[in-house]
């Protein structure tokens, strides 16, 4: 397979770090645990003895925690990564680029070289090109920084090629 001589830049956003959670299968599962808990407290209300209109205040008070839950995993932690990232100069552009070897990445304060062997997971998923670092922290690569369609499939097509290569095996 021939190496690609072009690298992408990105600049992430929130949409970039809230679709993670989709994408990553940890990070998914957690959420969906985080979510029940308000009903599991409900439910222990209900085991309590609690029935009818007595339960409507616990419902209400779980409905919110619910809702500030979602609200704080869907909105506001990704802003503040974003926020934190360009305090730190981390907004600056990060170029990537696949190489035989592994994905090269470059930006104002570093490069780093992650070896195909030790990528956990290649993702394909909602327009983006998630390259799992580890379980839950992945390089992104929207859609956005391609120049075409063709140029973003042949990238995931490359690097699910390199990955799964670097295993020896056929990932799923």
């Amino acid at each position: 397979m021939t190496e690609p001589a072009d690298e992408v830049s990105v600049v992430y956003d929130a949409a970039d770090i809230r679709s993670l959670y989709g994408a990553c299968r940890r990070c998914r599962r957690n959420l969906i645990l985080l979510s029940f808990a308000p009903l599991a407290f409900l439910l222990l209300d209900i085991l309590d003895g609690k029935r009818g209109v007595a339960l409507i205040p616990s419902a209400v008070s779980y409905l919110i925690v619910g809702l500030v839950i979602a609200i704080a995993f869907y909105v506001v932690v990704p802003r503040v990564q974003i926020w934190n990232r360009s305090r730190s100069a981390w907004s600056s552009p990060l170029a990537v680029s696949l190489t035989g070897e592994g994905i090269v990445t470059r930006d104002a304060n570093q490069d780093s070289r992650f070896h195909w062997a030790a990528i956990k997971n290649v993702v394909e998923r909602g327009g983006r090109l998630f390259l799992f670092t580890t379980p839950s922290c992945a390089i992104i690569l929207p859609r956005r920084v391609f120049d075409s369609d063709a140029q973003f499939q042949r990238w995931s097509d490359e690097a699910r090629s390199y990955w799964r290569a670097a295993a020896g095996t056929e990932h799923e």
